[in-house]
């Protein structure tokens, strides 16, 4: 069957597709794309809103760690454990806390949210604005290009990075 013919439903012969039956398709397969891109973007979006609870997880165990690693430090001392315990359990939180400022737990499962929040306005546009689905994918490639640029990445230090125009506000003049 060639593009140009489809089967006539009476007859079951080949008529040619004529100009108003192209354009009739055209809304079904502008409607087609925008479902397909519907679904794209909400399975993206739980696979952020995943990444984002699985980013949180350890960033609380880590604080959960320190507590209570300071709190068994504090009653070692009272119950009078040895020393080599005692230094081991007094440098817990300090490490715990070091190991979460470097991996950044929380701003990456915050960096996963505003991405999962995203995609879900983008696919609340499809289904309820009628914007196109070559809109929306230009928008995408804008949302994720900007995204990559926000990931936050591994801390060196333990003092976080001056914000552009902070260094100016921060000099007084003598």
């Amino acid at each position: 069957m060639s593009s140009a013919q489809y089967p006539d439903a009476q007859s079951g012969e080949h008529a040619p597709i004529t100009k108003q039956d192209s354009e009739a398709r055209k809304p079904e397969e502008e409607d087609q794309k925008r479902q397909k891109l519907a679904r794209v973007l909400k399975r993206s979006a739980l696979a952020s809103r995943y990444l984002g609870r699985v980013n949180y997880l350890p960033a609380y165990l880590l604080y959960i760690v320190a507590v209570l690693a300071s709190i068994v430090a504090t009653l070692s001392v009272v119950f009078d454990f040895r020393k080599e315990i005692i230094a081991i359990l007094a440098a817990v939180p300090g490490a715990a806390l070091s190991v979460n400022l470097t991996l950044q737990f929380e701003a990456r499962a915050q960096w996963h949210y505003k991405r999962m929040n995203a995609y879900a306005r983008l696919a609340r546009d499809l289904q309820f604005g009628k914007r196109t689905a070559e809109d929306v994918s230009q928008e995408i490639a804008h949302v994720e290009t900007e995204l990559v640029k926000e990931w936050p990445g591994f801390r060196s230090g333990t003092i976080p990075p001056l914000r552009q125009g902070e260094a100016d506000s921060q000099h007084v003049e003598k």
